[in-house]
């Protein structure tokens, strides 16, 4: 592992823990950093596990204090976005709930494909029991309807709320919409190597995979 994202002297006025009698570690390093960027203090921390569960809970909120950004322009940096905007890819934030309703008080998310917004739209369903006319009006309300989401949607689906985008903004101010990784996301994830280590690893030196094809060169 690579600790030269670490502030050591802010680690350093930190108290040391010691775990109670029957409290233990998390066996491996990591706590809650899914997407988080290269060299974050989560990918170093550590649960304390009690008969109980976790105490405290998961999810450290300082851990922010301990870390030094690498480059904008790092290798290790470019990577993890390159994999933002593929784990990402098509989603994008509603913050007016012009289509996608709020959650768990949170902006809704929309799914807007290279396709368009395919989601939350009416289809028509004949039924033998009505007339030609009643087709026609249920036909042209439902036309009317999703023409009126797909407005909506292609409003939200602007580059400035792609979600990639604005997760990377968080800790890159920097950053701006990438046009091409928008429209062209990755498809398959280049190996997770950013997340702790200085260097790409090469092939032959990788450590084996007990699932799936290598990330790098397939076998």
């Amino acid at each position: 592992m690579d600790f030269s994202t670490i502030d050591l002297e802010a680690l350093t006025k930190l108290a040391t823990y010691t775990p109670s009698r029957g409290y233990h570690l998390q066996d491996s390093p990591g706590n809650g950093c899914a997407g988080d960027p290269p060299g974050f203090p989560t990918y170093f921390t550590r649960s304390v596990y009690t008969s109980s569960g976790n105490e405290p809970r998961r999810g450290p909120v300082q851990v922010i204090k301990l870390w030094k950004p690498l480059p904008y322009q790092h290798p290790r940096v470019q990577a993890w976005i390159r994999e933002t905007y593929r784990h990402m890819a098509h989603c994008y934030t509603d913050d007016m709930g012009l289509v996608a309703k709020p959650e768990y008080g949170k902006s809704g998310m929309l799914i807007y494909s290279l396709d368009g917004y395919t989601g939350g739209l009416k289809t028509f369903v004949d039924d033998p029991r009505f007339s030609d006319e009643w087709r026609t009006k249920e036909k042209a309300a439902i036309e009317q309807f999703n023409a009126e989401r797909r407005a909506l949607a292609a409003q939200v689906a602007v580059p400035e709320n792609h979600k990639a985008y604005r997760f990377v903004y968080k800790f890159y101010p920097e950053h701006q919409p990438d046009l091409a990784l928008i429209r062209n996301p990755p498809k398959e994830v280049g190996g997770h190597w950013w997340e702790t280590e200085a260097v790409q690893p090469t092939p032959e030196k990788c450590a084996p995979r007990s699932m799936g094809p290598h990330p790098i060169n397939g076998s």
